[in-house]
């Protein structure tokens, strides 16, 4: 006999893959924000910021033009008055000493305007859309920037997401080695890059200049703070032994639900119910001991469609999912993730 381990989720029907801030805020307190990726509120979901036309691509932007879209649902029946501000960040993402004026055209804090109702669904939810920049505003910076949302009634906040304005004055080659440490070989990728910048002066690189690597868009277990290993002229190396090193991992298991008529890849069952959709997933097997197999996936984000509607944006549906993972024995000493 196997144990199954069960984990229930809502998710709105997708494909995916699993396994002092704000001082010009008013009624806002800045402690209330934080200076990385968060949602704040429960009832806000399936957020994407990204390029338009680009759904699983990180929030980069070129300051010489491109653009940027934030869209996240509200599970609610009614709308809020929604603000949005940009705030200009350092390297560590702490508020930049520049003055609003300095790095934004136009207006901060603007409502948006840009809201649909959900239709015919069993879970209701309100869909947010904002294009950054837009006929409000535009930065005239390049670097990192928070972008906050918040509620101007209350002055709760719902989220805050980063992103970068680029300005490509430079050329950046970067490839993967071999890791220098034995040991990790086998399961971890080694990045090196260099810096070629020929047309930009430089006077102190070990002052001036410092690297951030991320794998795949995720802040939480990025490396930063990197100094140029070696220094010549036009041209700075970051090749470090042992330094910049990533775990690998297996591939994420693939998610497909944007049908609720018809069960799809790795789903066994969907159960219709008069205010929900339930989704129970096929139940995994554990990969610990199995050979290595590569297969395309999308490194933990997810897009959002739907088979059985034509607009997604407000006719696709919310579903309780409950994943299950066989175990020969229960886990009483380890815990059982998804992420």
């Amino acid at each position: 006999m196997t144990a199954p381990y069960h984990s229930a989720c809502i998710y709105k029907k997708l494909t995916s893959v699993f396994l002092g801030l704000l001082f010009f805020v008013i009624g806002l307190n800045a402690q209330d924000l934080v200076n990385y990726d968060k949602t704040y509120m429960s009832s806000v979901k399936s957020i994407q910021f990204g390029v338009p036309g680009l759904q699983a691509a990180f929030p980069i932007v070129n300051l010489q033009g491109g653009a940027l879209i934030l869209e996240f649902d509200e599970l609610n029946s009614g709308t809020r008055y929604l603000q949005y501000y940009i705030q200009h960040c350092d390297r560590d993402w702490s508020p930049s000493d520049l003055q609003e004026m300095e790095y934004l055209q136009g207006f901060n804090g603007e409502e948006i305007r840009d809201y649909a109702f959900s239709v015919n669904t069993r879970t209701s939810y309100v869909h947010y859309k904002l294009g950054l920049p837009n006929q409000d505003m535009r930065w005239t910076k390049s670097g990192n920037y928070l972008l906050h949302v918040v509620d101007q009634d209350t002055g709760e906040p719902l989220l805050t997401r980063r992103f970068m304005v680029v300005d490509p004055i430079v050329k950046i080659s970067g490839f993967l080695d071999r890791p220098a440490d034995v040991g990790k070989i086998q399961t971890h990728h080694e990045i090196d890059f260099k810096v070629n910048h020929k047309d930009v002066r430089i006077a102190n690189p070990q002052i001036e200049i410092r690297a951030a690597i991320l794998q795949n868009g995720r802040w939480d277990n990025a490396i930063t703070d990197i100094e140029p290993f070696r220094i010549q002229t036009e041209l700075l190396s970051f090749e470090y032994l042992d330094k910049l090193v990533f775990p690998a991992g297996k591939q994420f298991r693939t998610v497909d639900f944007r049908s609720l008529r018809y069960p799809s890849i790795n789903v066994n069952e969907i159960k219709a119910y008069d205010d929900a959709w339930e989704v129970r997933m096929k139940r995994d097997d554990k990969r610990t001991f199995k050979d290595y197999e590569s297969e395309r996936d999308l490194n933990g984000q997810f897009i959002i469609d739907s088979q059985d509607d034509n607009n997604p944006e407000v006719q696709a549906d919310y579903a309780y999912v409950v994943f299950s993972l066989n175990s020969a024995q229960p886990l009483y000493d380890h815990y059982v993730y998804l992420i």
